[in-house]
Parts: structure tokens; C-alpha cells; sequence
């Protein structure tokens, strides 16, 4: 199955990676505009999504628990079970 270019940019999923890709891209070079290094945005990312800190190589949960309650506060979300 051969994929012509028409193809890929009718494709919601090629096109939704490509943003991300994108955006990534964007970031960093803004990022390394301003003088930082874009390593560290990236292991921030990593570590609030997965709790695993690069520097120290430790795992914690609570970076994961930062970002769940920031991102989805109680009291914008109606549990079922009371909380």
C-alpha cells in the first residue's frame, strides 16, 4: 500500500502528530532563544508525566499527583464516589 502526500494530510492521526511534532520544535527553539537549555523542558515533561526524575534517578509520585490535581481539580470534576 503506497502513501501519496494527498493521503497522509487527509489522515487526522498523520496530521495530529505532526502538530505535536510542531510544537515540540517551536518549543525548544524558543526555549534555546531565551538562553535556556531545552534539555531541561524535556525533563520536566518526563518527569510530571511519569514521576521519574533524570537528575537523581529516583522515582516519585508526587510530581504525577501535582499534575493530575492541577490539571484536574476536585471541584471542576463530579466523582461518583464523593470526592
Amino acid at each position: 500500500m503506497k502513501l501519496t502526500r494527498e493521503r497522509l494530510i487527509q489522515s487526522d492521526g498523520a496530521v495530529s502528530v505532526l502538530v505535536v511534532v510542531l510544537g515540540f520544535l517551536v518549543g525548544t527553539i524558543l526555549v534555546a532563544l531565551v538562553g535556556k537549555n531545552p534539555l531541561n523542558m524535556y525533563k520536566a515533561i518526563l518527569q510530571a508525566l511519569s514521576g521519574y526524575n533524570i537528575d537523581n534517578g529516583k522515582m516519585n509520585i508526587r510530581y504525577m499527583v501535582r499534575l493530575s490535581t492541577t490539571r484536574f481539580p476536585s471541584s471542576s470534576v463530579d466523582f461518583p464516589w464523593g470526592l
